[in-house]
């Protein structure tokens, strides 16, 4: 839930009463994707899902989404992952649809659809997709009231979280790119920090490739702030399919392929560092890979901190499609990585790709990796999951999985269960939710997935929230389920799209 925090002094409120009231997260909420601002991907509260009980939740009810209904409007599923905050579940959906749900009940509070890309009308590209980037909610710097950030296919909205009332709605990319059909693509999720929100721009499908770039929108109007290019005038590649971490003074972002021209990568394949307020560069580390193969970073990049050699460090970290997670130093980018790790095969392997962010557990010091093909022990697995030491990338457990992992784990720091989202290349088993013990790697339960899970499963309060690429969200619980009807929404119009993965290959 989200706490209300008085916006003046308590002894002022009484003579006050139509004072504004700012609110704010509590730890049983998941306001935003990877959780918060650093993408630590962890909840910190006590919860009762616990290693004891992990392999016997019970579902307390099931949120079924509409098919699609408007012209040419896309089918369904749930790339993005569940946002929890006051009370209610948000999600948007490939129709372009954003739900509000009661996290108690599962109901619909509220829906309201954006913009989408239209079938028939893509450009070169052969999917079309609505929301696949996950909302964030934030109080309003003016009114202290929670509003919801949520990018459809090209604009980013801002929406009243209690009603979906439209509070403002921003192009995402160059002026004019709205009209460029079938080449620009909202892929990442907002990040909502110093009265801005910052997103990436990027193409649709690489085909056309488009002048990558972070922006800036003031939080309150929506306005246009700052832009930086990945590429000079009149140059395209390195889009930001990555969703930015950030810090009072900086931002962090990864970057994509280049265009293939042999000639200059110019920011594609890197790690950069923004000023918040200017988006100015401040530094950059690049990966020297070939332009001929789809080896650029999809993984969001995760900020953490270590002793390092005796020394404090703060670090980010992100994978590579070249199947390698990277650590570097936050102030010294330009230094190179500290330390590297294989967790995956490379993507142009056929073997799936890595694209998880990786999970911080704050309280204990420990990093946790995850991705596609990989062997372990001599037993070759098509995903794991791995404990890192965050200070040298030496592994300390790995389990492998019988699905790869391309979407995002996540961490109940409090009780210490990971939950780990599967999905093709998936030969061994059927795609499911992996419930695991962080302190050794040991599989405790899992749960099933109708059409495979992108989406981040999320801690919040009581529940684990898994969505899917069905079109289902489903909340579990230690508790006893209620003896009630379980499944809300469009339950007797449940359409399963064929699997598969939400974020390209270009």
């Amino acid at each position: 839930m989200l706490a209300l925090v008085a916006a003046i002094p308590p002894s002022a409120q009484a003579g006050a009463a139509h004072a504004r009231q700012r609110w704010v997260a509590t730890g049983l909420d998941w306001p935003a994707y990877l959780h918060g601002v650093r993408h630590w991907s962890a909840a910190t509260a006590p919860a009762t899902i616990t290693p004891g009980n992990a392999g016997s939740l019970k579902v307390a009810w099931m949120f079924q989404e509409q098919p699609p209904t408007g012209k040419r409007q896309p089918q369904g599923g749930f790339s993005a992952s569940p946002t929890v905050a006051d009370g209610m579940v948000l999600i948007g959906s490939q129709t372009g649809v954003l739900y509000a749900l009661s996290e108690s009940t599962g109901h619909l509070v509220w829906k309201r659809t954006l913009d989408y890309e239209q079938v028939g009308n893509n450009g070169h590209c052969l999917r079309v997709r609505g929301i696949v980037g996950t909302a964030a909610v934030a109080a309003d710097p003016r009114t202290g009231k929670p509003v919801v950030y949520v990018p459809g296919a090209r604009y980013l909205y801002a929406l009243d979280a209690a009603t979906g009332t439209r509070l403002w709605k921003s192009l995402v990319g160059p002026r004019g790119s709205a009209r460029v059909v079938g080449a620009y693509f909202n892929y990442a999720s907002p990040t909502v920090m110093n009265g801005l929100v910052y997103d990436g721009v990027s193409s649709s499908c690489n085909a056309p490739f488009v002048r990558g770039g972070v922006q800036s929108f003031s939080q309150q109007t929506g306005r246009l702030q700052h832009s930086f290019w990945t590429d000079p005038p009149g140059q395209v590649g390195a889009s930001v399919w990555s969703s930015e971490a950030v810090t009072k003074s900086w931002v962090w972002a990864t970057t994509g392929d280049p265009l293939f021209t042999g000639r200059h990568l110019y920011h594609a394949y890197s790690f950069l560092r923004l000023n918040a307020r200017t988006l100015a560069l401040s530094g950059a580390f690049q990966l020297k890979l070939g332009q001929a193969t789809d080896l650029d970073f999809g993984s969001s990049p995760t900020l953490f901190h270590i002793t390092v050699r005796g020394v404090p460090s703060v670090l980010v970290g992100a994978c590579n499609k070249n199947g390698r997670y990277y650590a570097l130093r936050r102030d010294a980018l330009g230094r190179g990585p500290i330390w590297s790790v294989r967790v995956g095969a490379p993507a142009h392997t056929g073997h799936g790709m890595c694209l998880a962010s990786g999970v911080w557990n704050d309280h204990a010091g420990q990093l946790y990796v995850a991705g596609n093909a990989t062997t372990i022990n001599g037993h070759a697995y098509d995903g794991s999951i791995r404990a890192v030491n965050p200070a040298t990338g030496t592994i300390r457990w790995a389990t492998g999985l019988g699905c790869a992992v391309v979407g995002t784990p996540t961490l109940d720091a409090a009780t210490g269960v990971l939950a780990v989202a599967a999905w093709t290349p998936c030969r061994a088993a059927s795609p499911a939710v992996y419930l695991l013990s962080a302190a050794t790697g040991r599989i405790l339960g899992t749960l099933p997935l109708n059409g495979g899970g992108f989406a981040q499963p999320v801690f919040a309060g009581r529940y684990l929230l898994v969505a899917d690429e069905s079109g289902e969200v489903t909340a579990y619980t230690a508790a006893p389920a209620a003896r009630r009807p379980y499944c809300t929404g469009w339950c007797t119009t449940r359409h399963h799209p064929t699997p598969e993965p939400p974020i390209p290959a270009p």
